[in-house]
């Protein structure tokens, strides 16, 4: 939804020492009714000024350039920017022979022109001229001047509208300090600012920061007295875009009418402001079901954008797409008793959406997020009149440029803008999903293109980015950290250059790709982790297939709520599964969200009861989520021994291996299951090898008082000390070098100390997840439970949890338990330094490449808020950004005398076997064939 955008215009109004009477009543009376929205009068009146300026002063002097600067700004705000472009030309041209580049009326009517360039999208002619003002600005008058935050503004506007997010949010938190600073927070211009940045964060998706910084500009205009009237409007209509967004359309569309009408009044139907209004109040009436005034309303801003832009604008584009919507929208209220009706109505969205298609390949090129998404509502309306074949093709399109943008920008945008990106692309890729669903009966091969869609998406934040940079950073070494910086410059140029016209391209895509694709080989060549995120552009089905024996399938789930005409409620679960020697990937439907929901929600927290109602007992078994899960992939793994499973949403707290498919018989006594966070990872190499220089760090036996006095939220765990014993007697044996943290000693700082250099690395504590508290308005109290002789590593919450519990960071509210605890968590505020508490946060700053592996022997250490297409965030992702190779964890509370045991098998396995997965599968037979899944299932190995 395109908003209206605050521009600087900066009037000039500058005193003279001589004058002609005349002149300057007629340039006060066209500066007085600009000013107050009349247009077309103050147009006259800027004609009569000029006029009386060159009969009197002629076209060399300074007033004649007032009076084509004034006629020039009441032309752009009635949307005739190529009719000011000659007048402000030529005022330019006269104060620079007269007065010189540096005089503040030459930068005044040159950032006026700016706006014309930018107002035609002419981004190469308004980026220069934003640049120069800007640095003649800084010679001038330095940087703590208003008008040099004014320029700022607009190079920042211009940025956001070539896409370069990262660029623009920086000139507009500069522009706001330097307006805080000298104007103050109730000045009308500091609200302008926030304003502005509002924006950029709306095309960020980042809608917490759109809400705050609107809501602050709301107040200062509220309070202030004399301000422009427009660019409060602006600010309702930004407002009410952002209720839109968050589906408050009973807030949205009194503020969307009141600013429409108030914009028709003061500046007439054709000025582009009241156009853009008009838009925003059709895509709104579409929303809400509203069509028809959604047409009429749609129809007629085409009409007056074509007479203010021309039928090939991109204004005329915006409207059409938004036109194409509507009549895809009222194709969906006709029933097939009104087939003639419906395909009627998708007619026409076909007509405008082909028109719209036309005029941005032409104006954006193929590779731009708004040709795009004309792609996107074309194979709609093709899916809903049945051209399946037409349908594909676009998908295919869209796909193609999804991706390019997407490895485009990932390589330079903060972890956070990543992921507030992907959220926005993964509605997206959830309507192809469906669509891929609905057209496999017509071409199987099309699911090839869903698998390499999953492969290439699911866990693409956490191999971008972060860990990437991290491992180039550490390297230490310069010629290699310098490259990757100047790859990531070239990615920005080329991101830059993409989002422009192309007309506009000044510089050759082609060949700075080729530049850019030379330094990444170079750049992966030295470099593992650039390497593998490299590679992932590339991934496909086949390299999945390739590494698949005999006897094994892969399995990509994947969940979505399904797309069909309008986006439905419910959540379903899929699979797709490759197998040696198939020809195309399977997709299949499992089970509805709400459907596992019902086994998985706990009652009372009461982890011992629900895992023996869910996964059965021996006494009494369960086969309700085998049947749910696994059953309806029987047919297609006939004759399959191991299975590699990447879980998507709730299947991360599934432990498939006690999945009991009858009395006694569970799904590992006949399948091996392992989990993988992508299925690209099956080749991983698992096997350890130990040398002289093999360390192992150990941690139990954990006093977590640091006084007599501490309140004991977290109890001493007597099993964790046995265990860790037992750990260090067993690799010793074999001669591996353990450090074994106890007591006191087994404290953060010991552990962030020596955990960057070993092998391998077991923590036997507490662990703690806490669910999101938006989820949660009201946090049950956890009590510490006991039934006989089974004691949790979990804990009990104290009165200090305020900063873990209801922080709103997920990697803040899971953690592991260390020395001395118990003093912050019943603080108010933790001291300096570290605290005891190790949250996935800090382990995510952790340098841990050299581990094979770690074994999180502690409470829920594999929960977290589970994200679409990025798995679980919390200790499991922290840890693996971290570098680990392998990680085991638990979903459950497990009990204490228990998990000594499973370890205690563990690492005898393990220095037998030497491989992490043979030696955990063992583990868990040999557990199987003594206890119930509740006391060894919790443990899950993630390679």
């Amino acid at each position: 939804m395109k908003k209206i955008w605050l521009f600087s215009i900066i009037v000039a109004a500058c005193n003279f020492v001589s004058f002609a009477q005349s002149w300057k009543e007629l340039d006060s009376l066209r500066f007085h009714y600009f000013n107050k929205g009349e247009f077309d009068t103050a147009s006259y009146y800027a004609d009569l000024a000029l006029d009386n300026a060159l009969q009197n002063f002629g076209k060399k002097d300074t007033l004649y350039a007032i009076s084509l600067t004034g006629k020039g700004q009441v032309l752009i705000r009635k949307g005739k920017n190529i009719e000011a472009e000659p007048l402000l030309l030529e005022a330019m041209d006269i104060y620079k022979q007269v007065k010189g580049k540096k005089n503040p009326t030459y930068l005044k009517i040159y950032n006026t022109l700016a706006l014309v360039y930018d107002n035609l999208n002419d981004f190469y002619k308004a980026e220069k001229s934003y640049k120069e003002i800007l640095e003649i600005r800084t010679e001038t008058f330095g940087k703590n001047d208003v008008s040099y935050a004014s320029a700022l503004n607009n190079l920042a506007y211009l940025y956001k509208k070539m896409s370069n997010y990262a660029d623009s949010e920086k000139l507009y938190l500069e522009a706001i300090e330097i307006r805080k600073a000298i104007q103050g927070e109730n000045h009308p211009e500091y609200a302008e600012a926030l304003n502005n940045i509002a924006l950029l964060y709306y095309s960020m998706g980042n809608f917490p920061a759109v809400e705050s910084y609107l809501n602050k500009a709301k107040i200062v205009f509220d309070n202030s007295k004399g301000y422009d009237f427009i660019k409060y409007l602006t600010v309702l209509n930004n407002l009410a875009g952002l209720y839109w967004s968050q589906y408050k359309y009973d807030l949205a569309q009194p503020l969307m009418e009141e600013v429409e009408r108030k914009l028709l009044e003061e500046l007439g139907e054709e000025n582009p402001f009241h156009i853009t209004a008009l838009n925003n109040l059709s895509v709104l009436y579409a929303n809400t079901g509203q069509l028809d005034k959604a047409i009429d309303i749609n129809k007629e801003a085409i009409r007056l954008h074509t007479n203010v832009y021309g039928e090939n604008s991109e204004a005329v584009a915006l409207n059409l797409n938004n036109l194409g919507t509507a009549y895809i929208k009222k194709s969906f209220l006709y029933g097939k008793e009104n087939f003639d009706e419906r395909i009627s109505a998708l007619n026409y969205a076909e007509e405008a959406l082909l028109r719209a298609k036309l005029i941005r390949k032409k104006i954006l090129g193929t590779l731009h997020p708004d040709y795009d998404l004309i792609l996107k509502n074309l194979a709609n309306v093709y899916w809903q009149k049945g051209e399946f074949e037409n349908a594909a093709l676009l998908y295919k399109e869209s796909l193609g440029i999804m991706e390019h943008n997407m490895f485009q920008n990932f390589s330079f945008m903060a972890e956070n803008e990543k992921e507030m990106y992907f959220d926005k692309m993964y509605s997206d890729l959830k309507a192809f999903y469906s669509f891929a669903f609905a057209y496999k009966e017509n071409d199987p091969a099309f699911i090839e293109l869903v698998y390499n869609t999953v492969l290439k998406n699911k866990g693409l934040l956490l191999r971008s980015g972060t860990a990437m940079r991290n491992a180039i950073a550490s390297s230490k070494d310069t010629a290699l950290i310098k490259m990757f910086n100047d790859w990531i410059d070239l990615r920005k140029t080329l991101s830059d250059l993409y989002s422009k016209p192309l007309k506009e391209r000044i510089l050759d895509a082609d060949s700075i790709e080729l530049i850019a694709s030379k330094l990444e080989k170079v750049i992966a060549s030295s470099s593992y982790e650039f390497n593998e995120f490299e590679k992932d552009k590339k991934l496909d089905w086949k390299f999945v297939q390739k590494g698949l024996k005999k006897g094994e399938a892969a399995i990509e789930f994947l969940h979505f709520n399904f797309f069909d005409r309008v986006w439905t409620d419910s959540v379903s679960y899929y699979a797709l599964i490759i197998k040696p020697g198939i020809k195309y990937p399977k997709m299949i439907k499992l089970f509805a969200e709400k459907s596992l929901l019902t086994f998985l929600e706990a009652s009372e927290n009461d982890d011992f009861g629900l895992i023996n109602r869910v996964y059965g007992s021996r006494e009494n078994y369960s086969d309700s989520l085998y049947n749910l899960i696994w059953r309806p992939l029987e047919s297609e793994l006939a004759g399959t021994k191991t299975v590699f499973v990447s879980p998507s949403g709730l299947l991360h707290k599934i432990s498939f291996a006690a999945l009991a498919k009858s009395k006694d018989v569970l799904l590992c006594d006949f399948t091996l299951v392992k989990n993988v966070t992508t299925t690209k990872n099956i080749g991983i190499n698992n096997d350890l090898v130990f040398d002289q220089t093999s360390k192992a760090i150990v941690f139990g036996g954990i006093d977590y008082n640091s006084t007599s006095n501490d309140d004991v939220v977290w109890n001493y765990l007597d099993g964790t000390k046995v265990e860790g014993n037992h750990i260090k007697e067993i690799l010793e044996n074999k001669n591996i070098k353990v450090d074994f943290f106890s007591d006191d000693r087994a404290s953060e700082e010991h552990f962030k100390q020596s955990a960057v250099s070993s092998k391998i690395l077991h923590i036997a504590t507490h662990g703690f997840f806490f669910p999101n508290p938006k989820d949660n308005e009201k946090q049950k109290e956890i009590k510490a439970v006991e039934y006989g002789d089974v004691a949790f590593r979990g804990g009990t919450r104290g009165f200090g949890l305020n900063s873990f519990v209801e922080n709103p960071n997920p990697m803040m509210r899971s953690g592991l338990v260390l020395a001395g605890a118990n003093r912050v968590w019943n603080q108010e505020n933790s001291n300096a330094g570290e605290d005891g508490v190790l949250t996935a946060l800090e382990v995510l700053q952790l340098d841990l490449r050299s581990s094979d592996i770690v074994v999180l022997s502690a409470c829920e250490t594999g929960l977290g808020d589970i994200v679409a297409g990025e798995g679980v965030y919390g200790l499991q992702r922290a840890f693996k950004m971290a570098g680990v190779k392998s990680i085991i964890m638990s979903l459950w509370q497990v009990p204490d005398k228990e998990t000594v045991e499973f370890m205690d098998l563990f690492y005898s396995n393990l220095v037998e076997m030497k491989n992490t997965t043979k030696a955990f599968n063992k583990t868990q037979i040999q557990m199987r064939d003594k206890y119930d899944p509740y006391f060894w299932a919790a443990f899950v190995l993630i390679d």
